[in-house]
């Protein structure tokens, strides 16, 4: 289905915001019926009727599923899943938030840039640099504060990320860990066009390996990893930079019975 929902935060609900969607859809003769709405998006029509009408309240998990049909971004899910949900809900509206924060780097670089700061840093400087909006980029601190990913103790920022819920459950975090990736991918695509060469590095080499390797392999990557961020990483140096380091090893091709290279 193509987005034609904008702006997610001019609707007062997510039923308004089905509302709408189906509205437009309609007139564009893309949707002829609520029925055929409710199979677009596999939920059943009765469902989207009583959202729409604001007699029933979805689920984190069923607005994800429902959001992502719509074409929705991981973050405007993760406003609209913030903002639809009870405070008080229940352990798998947590779940749902933090599986969507857990897969944008954006949350993860802001957990690493305020833990252990005072809580009275000023982040509006980091805007450019995530490329969105100084209100936005409150929006992303407050929403790790509700999930409880981001928490103040004694007038510092805490960094609860190793606490997750959504760490207890793998398919969940299966999928957040490649989303991940992906918007990691992205935005070093983007470092190659904005980015002197002189501060990044982009290489690569095509090697002829053995999958009984890999394994290996994939145990000295990880290795090497470690001692970067062991011996580079500055935790006294006031103005450092917050660097994405992505070691990328996959298959461009399989190899026959005969060890002959197939595309």
């Amino acid at each position: 289905m193509n987005k034609v929902i904008e702006n997610v935060r001019e609707f007062q609900s997510f039923g308004d915001l089905l509302q709408a969607d189906f509205n437009r859809r309609l007139q564009a003769c893309e949707t002829p019926s609520i029925r055929k709405y409710g199979q677009e998006l596999e939920v059943d029509a009765s469902t989207l009727l009583q959202t729409m009408k604001k007699r029933r309240k979805l689920s984190g998990r069923l607005i994800q599923t429902i959001g992502r049909k719509l074409g929705l971004s991981n973050q405007e899910l993760a406003y609209v899943i913030e903002t639809e949900s009870d405070p008080n809900s229940n352990i798998e509206t947590r779940v749902d938030q933090e599986a969507l924060m857990i897969n944008d780097w954006r949350f993860d670089a802001l957990l690493e840039i305020l833990d252990g700061k005072s809580t009275d840093t000023d982040i509006d400087h980091l805007a450019h640099a995530f490329q969105v909006s100084v209100t936005r980029l409150h929006e992303l601190r407050d929403s790790l504060v509700t999930a409880h990913l981001l928490n103040a103790v004694d007038g510092l920022w805490v960094d609860q990320m190793a606490h997750v819920t959504a760490i207890s459950n793998p398919m969940e975090t299966n999928q957040a860990a490649r989303d991940y990736q992906k918007s990691l991918c992205e935005t070093s695509i983007q470092a190659i066009d904005q980015i002197p060469p002189e501060k990044r590095n982009h290489t690569s080499v095509l090697l002829k390996l053995d999958e009984n390797d890999i394994p290996a392999i994939i145990g000295v990557l990880k290795a090497t990893r470690r001692t970067l961020a062991k011996d580079y990483q500055s935790t006294e140096t006031p103005h450092k930079n917050l660097y994405a380091l992505q070691i990328a090893l996959f298959p461009l091709s399989s190899g026959d019975a005969h060890g002959q290279i197939q595309n």
